[in-house]
């Protein structure tokens, strides 16, 4: 319990000037009086344990069995109340962050998301809601779904949240990129569909246009120029806008030539999907220098490894990984690195098949 409370929570939750972190407000409390929060919590920090080389995988794995029998006994109640309910729900969510320490399997990860979804329905439906400890809920909720969809191609399971969570500002789930997230849900949604129609190409082309005026920087007056954390979360948000915005340019180039169809402007396309790609490649060199909080990289950073080219960009590359694998010590950050260095060894040898399955959150 105490490795979770001075060690995990920092480096899965962004630092905010505004609220104290969402797990030390919601999570933590719950653990005095729910045995399925408090194992959820010990198997989370047993498995960050064992990604230090300080605790067995054994000690984890009992813990995390604990958890879902116990996760298992409270979904069979035929009318959970309220309060049981966000204990189930903030335990899925943990079960979710034990896959990540453990660079475990996006589809485990996504069978988690759906018994969350059936909580987060249910818990739509109670009048006795303490509104701010769901909405940490269900943002997080939100957070997972997107990147588990882009883990795997496939539609998000759909988190309906409200407008307002999605606000400009630091948030403990997005950082700055709150008001990026339901763009980031049309990226997903766009990539899992395999159609060629009009109406895709109409919807491509608004989300491109939408990610290039996304700005974090109107968040900028809320962030304190000298503060490391701060800007750190300020390159991490213009990582993911520019990562956006190569991965549907990157999806739009490779549907025109699977379709054979052919454009005056083939050159100036692939000189814009270099130049984005230069720009996510710098915002990540720059939230590697800040040495700010490096949570949520995983996804951008392997991007960018799966589309560099040159020994020199490959190189920068695996720098960031080793850089980010320091800071956090979680599996998924080994396995993703891992798998963008088959990649280039598969390119290479013309033994390229498509993206591997690999959880990036």
């Amino acid at each position: 319990m105490h490795h979770f409370r001075t060690e995990v929570v920092r480096l899965i939750c962004f630092p905010s000037t505004e609220l104290k972190d969402p797990f030390h407000q919601y999570i933590l409390p719950a653990t005095h009086t729910s045995t399925l929060v408090q194992t959820a919590v010990e198997a989370v920090a047993a498995a960050h344990q064992h990604a230090l080389g300080v605790g067995s995988l054994s000690n984890a794995a009992a813990f995390h069995n604990r958890a879902l029998r116990t996760l298992a006994q409270t979904l069979s109640q035929t009318d959970p109340i309220g309060h049981v309910t966000d204990q189930a729900l903030g335990a899925s969510l943990l079960l979710v962050y034990y896959e990540i320490v453990l660079g475990g399997s996006a589809t485990v990860a996504q069978c988690h998301l759906r018994g969350a979804k059936t909580l987060v329905e249910v818990r739509r439906a109670s009048s006795n809601i303490d509104p701010t400890a769901f909405r940490f809920l269900l943002k997080t909720c939100q957070y997972f779904d997107i990147m588990v969809a882009l883990s795997l191609r496939e539609r998000p399971l759909g988190f309906l949240a409200d407008a307002d969570d999605f606000a400009p500002g630091v948030d403990g789930t997005f950082g700055l990129l709150g008001t990026l997230w339901p763009l980031m849900q049309t990226l997903a949604e766009v990539l899992a569909t395999a159609d060629s129609s009009v109406e895709k190409f109409d919807a491509v082309s608004e989300l491109i246009r939408q990610l290039k005026s996304w700005c974090p920087e109107a968040a900028r007056p809320l962030l304190n120029e000298r503060d490391a954390d701060h800007q750190t979360m300020l390159q991490i948000a213009k990582a993911y806008k520019y990562c956006s915005l190569l991965t549907l340019l990157k999806h739009t180039s490779q549907s025109a030539k699977a379709h054979q169809v052919n454009g005056n402007n083939d050159d100036a396309f692939e000189s814009e999907i270099a130049a984005t790609y230069r720009e996510v490649l710098d915002s990540l060199l720059r939230a590697c220098v800040l040495s700010g909080p490096m949570l949520t990289l995983v996804w951008p950073l392997f991007t960018v490894g799966m589309a560099a080219e040159s020994a020199a960009d490959k190189t920068i590359t695996q720098h960031i990984f080793a850089k980010l694998n320091e800071r956090q010590h979680m599996k998924v950050v080994e396995c993703a690195s891992e798998m963008v260095e088959r990649a280039w060894k598969r390119i290479e040898m013309d033994q390229w098949t498509g993206p591997p399955d690999v959880l990036l959150c």
